[in-house]
């Protein structure tokens, strides 16, 4: 081999030599730069990464936060329904034992009422088998005529059939009105009063009923009773029969129902058609009513 082809031969081998060395040399700045910026390039990584989790997260603990809090409100509504619902059943059990108790009276009245119409129903046969003795026994004693003499003698001036005719025409004009009379259970003469202003009534064309009222007491005289805040006709009606129940020789007075109008104490004794309640006039016969 010449010289010349040693030399280019030395000469390349050193060339490749240096190429290697500065390939080397790269390979090992590469390494070290990577080195150096790999852990910043993770820890860039691992933020983001961080922060996107952190951001996930936040999201999910708000719509936990938020489903919290509807449940919250969906339970509080539920209780104060469930309160008030209790409110409700309390009060229905105490309307309940209410009209359970009003339900009891009523069917204690039933019965004295019931009681009390057995043994009007014994007087009234006792007063028939009364009677008919009477008649038994007043045959032959007297003239009819006779007995008629001495009955008219010894009714009230009030009851007379003059005095039913006076107080038929001084309450004509306010014909037709209704009223219901009641006569008092103590009331000596009560049924005869209440029988002779009925048809002093009726001589007047006014409606009227009569039914004995039972379980009261303390009545003077004879009321006549309006609902308060009647209308003036019914008043003008009211004044005008007390007067004319004076000028006949009753003692008559006017005053206003002290109660509910459809309310009263006792037992109201006699036809419920029409009802004791339903007439806006009330005529009432105590002790001493004449």
């Amino acid at each position: 081999m010449s010289r010349l082809k040693l030399r280019k031969r030395a000469s390349l081998m050193d060339k490749l030599f240096i190429i290697s060395v500065i390939a080397t040399v790269l390979g090992v700045v590469g390494l070290v730069v990577t080195g150096w910026f790999s852990p910043r390039f993770n820890d860039i990584a691992h933020a983001d990464e961080h922060e996107v989790l952190s951001t996930k997260l936040k999201s999910e603990l708000l719509a936990a936060q938020g489903e919290k809090d509807q449940l919250r409100s969906t339970i509080a509504s539920a209780e104060d329904r469930d309160r008030q619902t209790a409110k409700v059943v309390v009060e229905q059990e105490k309307q309940l034992a209410a009209a359970r108790e009003r339900n009891a009276q009523l069917e204690k009245q039933l019965e004295a009422a019931q009681e009390r119409n057995g043994q009007i129903s014994k007087e009234l046969e006792a007063a028939k088998e009364h009677a008919q003795t009477f008649r038994k026994e007043s045959t032959g004693r007297a003239p009819p005529n006779e007995i008629a003499r001495s009955t008219e003698q010894t009714v009230p001036e009030a009851l007379k059939s003059e005095r039913r005719a006076q107080i038929a025409a001084h309450i004509a004009k306010f014909s037709p009105a209704k009223a219901a009379i009641y006569y008092l259970e103590e009331a000596p003469d009560g049924a005869l009063v209440a029988a002779s202003l009925s048809s002093a009534l009726s001589e007047g064309g006014w409606e009227s009923a009569i039914w004995k009222w039972t379980g009261v007491s303390g009545i003077v005289g004879l009321v006549v009773l309006t609902k308060e805040g009647n209308n003036s006709v019914v008043d003008s009606a009211a004044t005008a029969f007390v007067e004319a129940c004076r000028s006949a020789g009753f003692n008559a007075a006017k005053a206003d129902w002290p109660a509910d109008w459809v309310r009263y104490r006792g037992v109201l004794v006699g036809s419920q058609a029409p009802a004791p309640t339903e007439a806006p006039i009330r005529i009432v016969i105590g002790v001493k009513s004449f």
